[in-house]
């Protein structure tokens, strides 16, 4: 049963003139009933303490006024603190028999007096749950003043608890290792030595510490503040914990100590992944494994698949590993039907999901299909490049707005931020302080150009805080834009002909000349190294080439047409295969019914050009990795071409989609969400897109 508080009344501390007698230095067990401001000591005054301890069954508001004290109170001690004379301490026994103290049906009342000089006074007061002042004080207050000889003076002090246990409302907090961000509420109860739940109002006597363990080497965890100094109203002290799950962690500790009290709490991440692999509808012969492991359990842990009729799981969707913090395994094999399935892995408390995709078999050979594309609108200006945030957000680059906009994976519109210029592309990394930050490119008037940074509040309602730093070239024209190996931000500067480096730490940029290349877009290569596309319409469109530069500055080129057969054909976006190469597109920027091809390009330099199964006059662009191995990318739409989201797999098969896309949406970039489908910017209908297979 929660147990209550105790309030202390105002004090009332009533100054006399001093009065004769002989004074005393001895601590004394004083007789409330005797202690009057004529049996004062000489050359003090008296000042009378007047205190309310209500039963701990009481819970009426007479009983839970604003000052509090233990209900476990049976004595307490008045110090009087500095004086030219000491002044004993007073000790007075608390309970319905003894002198100053009587009873009402839910408290005690006592008033207790003690020898005070007249002016500036500092008293101590503490409580006990003995009878004489021993033991562990269960509350604590030390307040000063001034007591003004022949009126009563009101002294109002509120007693801060002495935390004697600590104890977490779980040992065990388990939460999905989803790879997203998660705040997580813990809450600690404190019990003074009576073993009653201190709570509001006024502050712990001593501050709760909270600490992390070393058993998060990686900082996936982050605490919301390092001390609770003031208790819950119900005694329930809340804090929170950051769990960023793209960093590795098998089991977090957090500690909270006061004093000797201590008590902690594990966090313990629900950890699941999936071989690679492909499943087929209706054979058992193609199977994945679901592996699933949490510290502190070993299960039983469920797999549910949604539709139910894609995916079959062994087990009947339940498996236990041999012993707690093990593994389990199940077994997944196409359903009846093809398409996306999401299977969900849970521990009973918590959950995360995943998703497969299970191909349509026509004769038992694989055939594609076609996924459901949705469109959400309400976007105030035209949306451009997009990426998947540290929050599990969609964050992207309104260029026409001069804005930044974050969603969520449920196609709810969470805000829409100001930046200086137009924003064009769009990426993450570190803001320079341990933290992950939102990066992107602003043009402005005649290219001159920014680097911005919008922090990523764990409160969807708080303003992320805005940083851009200006590159010094005056027409640099700022598009692709990287997280680098090397820890700094990498970015193309397409009319300066540079590369540039900004280290989030200091916001200093540092730029690379290229001589005529017209560097545009920008990805992290296999190698460790930075690789940019040339897009060299305006220069030389006949010379077609990949650029690469390192971390230190060193730049080479590769060529895409060692002949350089004449074409109008030029690289405009790249991003790193899982095979280890560089995919690209190319088309013809002054057509819209043009040629088109995606290119590969491997770290030596050899080159393989992929048209089949792509629509002439379609500029595919914005390529990107994604979940399933594959580079997807855009095709925007011209006047003879509909608005497509496409993708290449690493042998060089084409698919294009487009049912249930305006057929002038206009694409200009996607990313893969945090819930595990393509998602992707509609520039001419101010709207997202999200492709579900």
């Amino acid at each position: 049963m929660l147990k209550y508080v105790l309030p202390i009344l105002g004090i009332a501390a009533l100054a006399a003139l001093p009065a004769c007698g002989g004074g005393s230095t001895t601590s004394s067990l004083l007789p409330i009933a005797q202690t009057t401001p004529g049996a004062a000591q000489r050359g003090t005054a008296s000042a009378t303490f007047t205190i309310r301890i209500p039963n701990r069954t009481a819970v009426s508001s007479s009983d839970r006024s604003p000052l509090y004290v233990s209900p476990g109170t049976s004595s307490i001690k008045i110090e009087t603190l500095g004086g030219a004379t000491p002044i004993a301490p007073t000790i007075a026994p608390l309970s319905s028999g003894s002198p100053g103290c009587s009873s009402s049906g839910s408290a005690l009342t006592c008033s207790v007096s003690v020898a005070a000089a007249p002016g500036v006074q500092q008293f101590r007061l503490s409580v006990y749950a003995s009878v004489d002042a021993t033991g562990t004080a269960l509350g604590m207050a030390t307040v000063s003043s001034t007591i003004n000889a022949g009126q009563a003076n009101i002294v109002p002090v509120t007693l801060g608890g002495v935390v004697s246990t600590l104890a977490f409302t779980q040992t065990r907090v388990p939460v999905a290792a989803d790879g997203a961000t998660h705040v997580l509420a813990l809450n600690v109860t404190a019990m003074d030595a009576a073993g009653d739940v201190i709570v509001a109002p006024g502050d712990f006597y001593s501050s709760i510490a909270l600490a992390k363990g070393s058993d998060d080497p990686n900082n996936a965890l982050t605490l919301g503040g390092t001390s609770i100094t003031t208790p819950a109203a119900n005694g329930s002290s809340g804090f929170t914990v950051t769990y960023d799950s793209t960093k590795a962690l098998a089991s977090g500790t957090i500690t909270a100590t006061a004093g000797n009290a201590s008590a902690s709490v594990a966090i313990t991440p629900l950890h699941y992944s999936i071989s690679n692999g492909t499943l087929l509808a209706g054979s058992s012969s193609a199977t994945l494994s679901l592996t699933v492991s949490e510290a502190g359990t070993a299960g039983p842990f469920t797999a549910t698949s949604l539709p139910l009729s894609a995916v079959s799981i062994s087990g009947n969707g339940t498996a236990s590993a041999a012993s707690a913090g093990g593994a389990a395994t199940l077994t997944l094999s196409g359903g009846t039907t093809g398409g996306q399935a999401t299977i969900t892995i849970g521990d009973g408390s918590v959950s995360g999901s995943l998703t497969v995709n299970v191909t349509a078999t026509s004769a038992g050979i694989a055939v594609p299909s076609q996924p459901i594309i949705t469109e959400f609108s309400g976007l105030s200006a035209a949306p451009n490049d997009i990426v998947s945030g540290p929050d599990g957000d969609l964050w992207f680059t309104e260029t026409l707005g001069n804005k930044i906009g974050r969603m969520t994976t449920s196609g709810v519109l969470v805000g829409e931020y100001p930046v200086t210029y137009p924003p064009y592309r769009i990426t993450t990394g570190p803001d320079g302080s341990g933290k992950t930050a939102v990066w992107f490119t602003e043009v402005g008037p005649a290219h001159a150009s920014k680097i911005g940074r919008l922090s990523v509040p764990s409160d969807p309602a708080v303003v992320p805080t805005r940083t851009e730093v200006d590159i010094a070239t005056a027409n640099a024209h700022a598009v692709g834009i990287e997280s680098g190996p090397d820890g700094n931000i990498w970015f193309a500067e397409e009319d300066a002909n540079k590369i540039g480096k900004l280290v989030p730490a200091t916001g200093v940029i540092t730029e690379y000349v290229v001589v005529g290349s017209s560097p545009r877009d920008i990805v992290t290569g296999p190698d460790g190294a930075l690789w940019f596309t040339e897009f060299k319409y305006l220069v030389n469109p006949n010379i077609r080439k990949i650029g690469r530069i390192t971390t230190a500055g060193a730049i080479s080129e590769m060529s895409i047409d060692p002949k350089n057969v004449p074409t109008a054909m030029q690289p405009a976006s790249i991003a790193l295969g899982a095979d280890g190469n560089l995919w690209f597109s190319e088309y013809d920027p002054n057509s819209g019914n043009g040629p088109v091809d995606i290119g590969k390009m491997t770290p030596s330099g050899a080159v393989t050009l992929y048209t089949s199964g792509l629509t002439q006059g379609s500029s595919p662009d914005g390529l990107k990795l994604l979940r399933d191995g594959n580079i997807w990318f855009v095709e925007s739409n011209s006047v003879n071409t509909a608005a497509k989201i496409a993708r290449i797999t690493p042998n060089g098969t084409i698919a294009e989609f487009g049912l249930n896309l305006t057929q002038t949406a206009g694409p200009a970039g996607l990313t893969s969400g945090s819930d595990g489908n393509v998602w992707f910017t509609e520039f001419n209908t101010f709207a997202v897109g999200r492709v579900r297979f």
